[in-house]
């Protein structure tokens, strides 16, 4: 890697450890905050087994829903992985008003109230699309020699549940895991439901005293809990699809008794439901184009600064992400990968509170105060993330072809130049699609670190969800979709035509 290697290193620990070392740095002052109160114990209490009433909700349908998608070919468990995982980009804005509508129209819950089992279905079936694609990605280590083996003596209800499923479970656990992290650090949809979850009392924490001790303090039983999520979560999604699935498992599936085809095309509808709500949730904003066109020059500026800070922290977290995850994809180690993730278990209210107390401390860096503290946050959230998947993007490449470039005497830069970037720009484009649709949809810290006369197209949307401003929310929505969509498809392109340009 040539001297690129500390310097990645650093720049990445800069951006993103930096704010966090802040925070705990400045809570050494002390604290203010009663944490072991009673309100707040049943409130952590309560979120906990919120958390993890939709993580395991969610990845059972999903895998019921994953397992009739099999049935149907290996062609479509290999097309559907990508597009479903990719949901985990949509804004939970999107998902929030497209649920408060559906439980409006039912009778069962309105825009700004609910009960916590109406908030629970509602995430649930948020995380449900993104969980059949965990499901179908674990699916992939049925070993077709096994199954083989396996019906000749058993039914095929008994070779999956005592084949197909625990050879799946270590994966379908992390992904579980994984879940049960994003809904435990989110209090988008639950606010917006009447929920209150202890991801926002941190916010409300530092609100109320604007002291960084009192949000460390307050985030401390969190990020312990948090991180262990994390640790289950990436030890077990780093073997998810080393195997391939062939043919058996289409076959079993089909040759399962009619209750159980029955259970697999339930979990099916609710998937097709969750994958339609958001479309439906939109459509509200369609059915009076004047208004939407009056909305959406109302939320200009919100709708360009979105776009160009999410832009920019997009390219931002694709070149801090490229040393470490290269040191991700050529090293196995868990301690590795938890350095590199472990950001990504700290609840955002804390990250906002960390860049300020950072980016205050620095004057050479005009960075506190402007637009750039709004990227600077999106950078810190999800550099990380992009440092993952570009890490498994690496793995793609063929080793043999950087492999002769070396032997070849080329210097770093050729081989960087000449080998690794072209081979790696499919999943780099990819990942910066991602990350930018991950940036859009950002709000826990951005709400804290935006400058003043600088609102994200999220925090509008959400201010608007929160205080029952519905047609003007759907319109809103709606661009920040098309904002996603847009950013992935610009990706997207570019990355397919490429792949197709290099032989397999």
């Amino acid at each position: 890697m040539g001297p690129l290697r500390p310097l990645g290193w650093a720049a990445f620990a800069f951006l993103v450890y930096g704010p966090l070392a802040a925070a705990l740095f400045d809570a050494c002052t002390g604290a203010s905050v009663d944490l072991l109160s009673a309100r707040r114990a049943d409130l952590l209490g309560a979120s906990l087994l919120f958390s993890a009433s939709v993580a395991v909700l969610a990845m059972a349908l999903g895998t019921a829903a994953a397992l009739w998608l099999a049935r149907h070919g290996e062609p479509l468990i290999r097309a559907g992985t990508g597009p479903l995982l990719a949901t985990l980009a949509i804004p939970p804005t999107v998902y929030a008003l497209a649920w408060s509508h559906a439980f409006a129209w039912l009778g069962v819950g309105g825009l700004s109230s609910g009960p916590w089992l109406i908030a629970g279905a509602a995430e649930t079936l948020s995380y449900l699309p993104a969980a059949t694609g965990f499901a179908l990605a674990a699916l992939q280590a049925a070993d077709g020699e096994l199954l083989q083996a396996g019906r000749l003596y058993r039914s095929a209800t008994s070779v999956l549940a005592r084949i197909v499923l625990p050879l799946a479970r270590p994966a379908l656990a992390g992904a579980a895991a994984l879940i049960f992290l994003l809904s435990l650090l989110d209090y988008t949809i639950p606010s917006i439901f009447g929920v209150n979850v202890y991801a926002l009392e941190i916010f409300v924490g530092f609100s109320a005293s604007y002291r960084s001790a009192d949000a460390v303090l307050l985030a401390a039983p969190l990020i312990v809990l948090a991180g262990a999520a994390a640790t289950i979560a990436v030890s077990s999604l780093r073997q998810v699809g080393q195997r391939t699935v062939g043919n058996e498992l289409p076959r079993l599936l089909r040759e399962l008794p009619n209750l159980g085809q029955g259970i697999l095309a339930l979990a099916a509808a609710s998937l097709m439901l969750a994958i339609a709500a958001p479309a439906v949730g939109l459509m509200p904003g369609l059915t009076d184009p004047d208004y939407l066109l009056q909305t959406l020059h109302g939320a200009g500026p919100e709708i360009g600064y979105s776009f160009a800070t999410s832009a920019a922290a997009a390219l931002l977290a694709l070149l801090l992400a490229l040393i470490p995850a290269l040191e991700l994809a050529n090293r196995r180690a868990l301690w590795l990968w938890l350095l590199v993730l472990v950001p990504v278990s700290v609840p955002p209210a804390l990250s906002g509170v960390g860049l300020i107390v950072f980016w205050a401390s620095i004057d050479r860096l005009p960075v506190y105060g402007t637009p750039w503290m709004t990227v600077a946050a999106e950078v810190a959230r999800y550099a990380p993330v992009a440092a993952g998947l570009l890490a498994v993007a690496f793995r793609r490449i063929d080793s043999g072809l950087v492999d002769a470039a070396l032997v070849s005497g080329n210097g770093w830069r050729a081989i960087w130049r000449r080998a690794l970037l072209p081979l790696a720009r499919p999943g780099m484009l990819l990942v910066a699609g991602a990350s930018f649709a991950l940036a859009l949809g950002e709000l826990g810290a951005a709400v804290l670190v935006m400058p003043p006369g600088h609102n994200t197209l999220t925090v509008k949307t959400y201010n608007y969800l929160h205080y029952g401003g519905t047609p003007a929310a759907a319109g809103l929505c709606l661009a920040q979709f098309a904002l996603a969509l847009l950013g992935m498809f610009l990706a997207a392109m570019p990355a397919w035509r490429w792949r197709k340009a290099i032989p397999s």
